[in-house]
């Protein structure tokens, strides 16, 4: 095998696509997830993971981030003023990939 140079501790990939055909490429050369690197993808949630290993990931809960807008808007429009303090995003789901 060619030498290699020191691989990173993480690599993030925007789908689960993307990070399942690295974690094959990485495991054709020898490379082991996340033994040897941790592979992270950004899934929406109802429609990943992809992979038979289920990476780890942040996932993002589109109707509930729906629900909370509507919400948001139905109160302005009831009240006047926007709710403070609402919080909405992703939510890290910790894989179990071999």
């Amino acid at each position: 095998a060619p030498p290699r140079g020191p691989l990173p501790d993480l690599i993030f990939f925007r789908d689960d696509n993307l990070a399942t055909g690295a974690m094959l490429a990485l495991a054709d050369a020898g490379i082991r997830a996340p033994r040897d690197v941790r592979l992270v993808s950004w899934a929406n949630r109802n429609y990943g993971p992809a992979s038979v290993a289920q990476l780890s990931r942040m996932e993002m809960d589109i109707d509930a981030i729906g629900e909370t807008l509507a919400r948001c808007v139905i109160d302005y429009l009831r009240t006047g003023s926007f709710p403070q303090d609402v919080v909405v995003g992703p939510e890290w789901v910790e894989g179990k990939s071999p």
